[in-house]
């Protein structure tokens, strides 16, 4: 029962296939022939509206004409006869009513349709080109653009202009509305507009060091610079002298040829010795005049004290200057300065050198002093010292 069942299901599975694959080519065969008269439906809308827009020029050009000659003669109109008159189509008076008839515009009820202003131009239907609407259309001829041949005429710029002037969608393109009017008003193509040339685009920096460069002159550039920022303001130029005054010539560095020390010495003394004296002379007071015989108080032993030459004091030695204190050598138990935070291998060996081996040596270390060692060990200047002493009296504490 079981293998009747599965051939039947695979004969039935055989012949959905073959149904498929049948309505699938009658599928192509109906595209196929529906192309053809898609293209047909298209040419014969277009074919519409070129009659449309040929009969809108022959009624525009043609009323003038009518009305002046009506205007003449006023000929009396002859009665309408009663039934169906000769050569009448129901299908054209119908098709006559729909073009004579106003076109209705959608909106809100009670507003009433903008009035399309006057053709000069011929009247031409411009929502022939294609991307003009009846919106589109209206501006265009409020603005003096009535015809094809106007269009055609009409730059790109210029269409951009009323757009945004009107309040146009910016998302329409109007790049080729000249094109298609020209060819709806058989002219030549109106020359296409030169795109702005782009400007060049800047080189991208290159990563890393640039050839040629040079940190020192780089460092030397930024230091004149700042130099030259931090110029105290108000500072005024040296005046340059007069044209009376004879300019000095500027002095030159080192020693001057046939310069001596010993002959500048005596003539800067021989200058200054008169200067000096005349000076020393008028700020001492007159002496008294010398009275003749023994003084009162005169004391032949005080006199002969006074004039014996008094011996030079000994000169007193200069303390001699103390050797720095010689870094003492290691305790039999040195401390793991490493585990004081902040202090690594090369700190804790530039702290050994200078005698520094336990916990209670580095809490009476100052922070002057670490910070020293690490100047002059080359250590890095971001290290912290400054809770060194703290940390290291801490856990001597706790030993």
């Amino acid at each position: 029962m079981s293998n009747v069942k599965e051939e039947t299901l695979k004969s039935a599975l055989k012949e959905a296939k073959k149904a498929r694959k049948k309505a699938k080519a009658n599928l192509k065969e109906l595209k196929a022939k529906l192309k053809p008269l898609k293209q047909a439906l298209k040419e014969a809308v277009k074919a519409e509206k070129l009659a449309k827009s040929a009969l809108n020029n022959v009624n525009s050009t043609a009323a003038p004409a009518e009305t002046k000659s009506s205007a003449n003669t006023e000929a009396p109109a002859a009665p309408k006869k009663r039934g169906r008159q000769p050569g009448f189509s129901p299908k054209a008076a119908k098709a006559a009513a729909t073009a004579e008839a106003p076109a209705k515009v959608k909106g809100k009820p009670g507003r009433k349709p903008a009035e399309k202003p006057a053709s000069t131009g011929g009247g031409e239907d411009l929502t022939l080109v294609k991307g003009v609407g009846e919106n589109i259309a209206v501006m265009l001829r409020a603005n003096g653009i009535t015809s094809y041949a106007d269009m055609a005429a009409t730059s790109f710029d210029r269409y951009k202009e009323l757009l945004k002037a009107n309040g146009m969608s910016k998302f329409r393109d109007p790049s080729q509305w000249a094109a298609r009017a020209a060819e709806l008003a058989n002219l030549p193509a109106p020359p296409k507009a030169e795109p702005k040339a782009a400007e060049p685009a800047a080189a991208p920096k290159k990563r890393g060091r640039q050839p040629g460069y040079s940190p020192k002159a780089a460092k030397a550039a930024a230091a004149t610079t700042e130099v030259k920022a931090k110029a105290k303001p108000g500072r005024k130029p040296a005046e340059k002298p007069t044209a009376t005054e004879p300019a000095t010539a500027p002095k030159k560095r080192g020693r001057q040829p046939g310069y001596s020390p010993k002959a500048a010495k005596e003539a800067a003394s021989t200058a200054t010795a008169p200067a000096q004296k005349a000076a020393k002379a008028a700020a001492e007071p007159a002496a008294a005049p010398k009275k003749r015989g023994r003084q009162p108080g005169y004391s032949p032993k005080a006199a002969k004290a006074a004039a014996a030459p008094v011996a030079p004091a000994a000169p007193v030695k200069e303390a001699a200057p103390k050797a720095p204190a010689k870094p003492k050598g290691p305790p039999a138990k040195p401390d793991d300065l490493t585990q004081v935070k902040g202090v690594g291998a090369r700190v804790a060996e530039a702290l050994n050198k200078e005698g520094i081996y336990t916990y209670k040596d580095m809490a009476t270390v100052s922070l002057d002093r670490y910070k020293e060692i690490l100047k002059e060990n080359n250590m890095s200047k971001f290290r912290d010292p400054s809770d060194w002493a703290t940390i290291a009296a801490d856990m001597a504490s706790k030993k």
